[in-house]
């Protein structure tokens, strides 16, 4: 262990002391102080040059790395702030907005697409199919699609009366999410047509739907009944498996905003009320936990009620919260660990490094 890192872990250890048990993360976090337009982050996304795009309840702001700089779009372009947000394959940032407006960013310049007389309320979720044609969901009044040449489709009459909070492409079909469960679309000549509703969500409200790394697999984020692991089987997912995983570790009646999985398999489980789930996988068993570590106030999250995290190219996390802007993860080699701290009295003599852990040694310890 070199001189350097044992002089980190010190200061550390310090400056963690006064909280006698558990862990204590570190977070960097950005508020209006540091420059962000308003303390609610709705939505997050990284550019093709990597800027880092933050959607709040004031306006856009584009991070650099170093400042916050708000958007000019806001005032000559779209009315509303920004709800969702996506980088598409060809390196087109997509914007939707509680108006129902929708603009882009082509690395140059913001624009705005003629959706006047489709969308009038809020932009939900955007997703994108690999022929490169967009798909917004809208809070009351159906999907649009915006093709490769930026000609907008609206599809009302099929959605009529469902409250839409996200929508997902699954390979030809599409998952819709509403304030009634959720449910397969087939889409066939430019035609929306309902294949079936998934029965064990019937009546709940889908509030995000995040693709998993496996393939035809999908996480479900719920209002009021926890998240689910969705899996579409057939040559046409004309069938399907669904686990509560929510129920499985004591999230089983908690609001679910967001899942990400990440390339690792590891679960970002985020709450409305009780801070951020950290599900790490059990590589013997398939769907398994072997442990979970909740992100809260208590240990530093800056905030309980999260939207979602975004992980950045460099494996970064950005952290959305309401009410307390950004959060950014730092990195777990930067995490205390210490379950019997009372044990060393104030008093540390010695650092020892392991493959897995570091040890702290003090006068009866």
């Amino acid at each position: 262990m070199s001189g350097f890192r044992k002089v980190l872990m010190l200061i550390c250890v310090f400056f963690f002391i006064q909280n006698t048990f558990g862990q204590q993360y570190q977070f960097k976090q950005y508020n209006i102080e540091e420059g962000l337009s308003h303390p609610f982050v709705y939505t997050i996304t990284e550019d093709k040059n990597g800027f880092i795009w933050v959607g709040t309840g004031e306006g856009l702001c584009r991070f650099d790395g170093f400042n916050f700089e708000v958007s000019e779009m806001d005032d000559s372009l779209a009315n509303g702030f920004v709800t969702s947000s996506l980088l598409d394959k060809n390196g087109i940032c997509w914007f939707g907005h509680n108006s129902g407006q929708i603009t882009y960013y082509n690395g140059t310049e913001f624009k705005l697409i003629n959706d006047a007389g489709f969308a009038k309320s809020t932009v939900t979720s955007i997703t994108t199919d690999e022929d490169g044609n967009v798909y917004f969901s809208t809070q009351n009044n159906g999907i649009l699609k915006v093709d490769k040449n930026f000609k907008v489709d609206a599809f009302q009459e099929v959605f009529e009366g469902k409250f839409i909070n996200s929508i997902q492409v699954a390979n030809n079909n599409f998952l819709i999410g509403s304030g009634e469960g959720l449910s397969l679309y087939n889409f066939t000549d430019n035609i929306f047509k309902q294949a079936y509703s998934v029965a064990e969500l019937e009546y709940i409200s889908v509030v995000s739907i995040d693709k998993g790394i496996d393939e035809n697999t999908y996480w479900i984020g719920t209002e009021d009944s926890g998240f689910y692991l969705l899996k579409l089987k057939g040559d046409n997912q004309d069938s399907y498996e669904i686990i509560n995983i929510g129920e499985r570790y004591d999230l089983a009646y908690d609001n679910i905003q967001s899942v990400l999985e990440d390339q690792d398999g590891v679960l970002w489980v985020s709450t409305f009320g009780k801070g951020l789930y950290e599900f790490i996988p059990d590589e013997a068993k398939e769907d398994e936990y072997k442990s979970i570590i909740h992100f809260s106030t208590a240990n530093g999250l800056p905030n309980n009620f999260i939207k979602s995290v975004y992980k950045d190219w460099e494996g970064n996390n950005w952290i959305a919260t309401y009410g307390s802007g950004l959060a950014f993860s730092i990195d777990d080699a930067f995490t205390i660990n210490y379950q019997d701290i009372e044990a060393l009295n104030k008093n540390i003599l010695s650092v020892a490094e392991t493959e897995q852990h570091i040890w702290l040694g003090g006068d009866k310890v």
